[in-house]
């Protein structure tokens, strides 16, 4: 049973599910993507177990060739301040901190930071289960429709 994280509440984050606006390339296609995982110091948020698949699954869309809105800055984890080691696994990184995914779900588009990988591994964070469900059973990073979400993403 997933259980709330009791940290102070900080009414400066996203909750999860909320529409993220912070990609304007989102806005420029007309996307209204939803909030997942953009977490901060003082949030309270969802924690618990996942699925045993789901964290290697959501490894895969934070692997460079699958992330959009990149920044020139790595952003440190906003809950332990620590930066986060880029991952290479067969010859693909995954940097966290620099960007963003876009996860394809049944209905809805998810918006979620590279250090949501961080945050589940190293947090506990538990993510909605719509967006465990979307990341475990829709379109693969690789796939053409994702492949195409991230190539349009990517050059507005």
């Amino acid at each position: 049973m997933a259980r709330k994280n009791r940290n102070r509440r900080n009414r400066n984050f996203l909750e999860d599910l909320e529409p993220y606006y912070g990609c304007k390339a989102d806005t420029g296609l007309g996307l209204d993507p939803l909030a997942v995982g953009w977490l901060q110091r003082g949030q309270t948020f969802d924690s618990g177990p996942v699925p045993d698949a789901f964290p290697e699954a959501l490894l895969q869309f934070c692997f460079d060739e699958h992330t959009v809105c990149v920044r020139p800055n790595t952003l440190p984890c906003p809950l332990c301040g620590e930066r986060v080691e880029p991952l290479t696994r067969d010859g693909a990184t995954a940097h966290f901190g620099v960007g963003e995914i876009r996860v394809l779900g049944e209905d809805d588009i998810y918006a979620s930071p590279t250090l949501i990988y961080h945050y589940v591994m190293a947090h506990d964070y538990r993510p909605p289960d719509v967006f465990v469900r979307a990341v475990m059973q829709g379109p693969e990073p690789g796939s053409a429709e994702h492949r195409a979400v991230v190539r349009t993403l990517n050059a507005t």
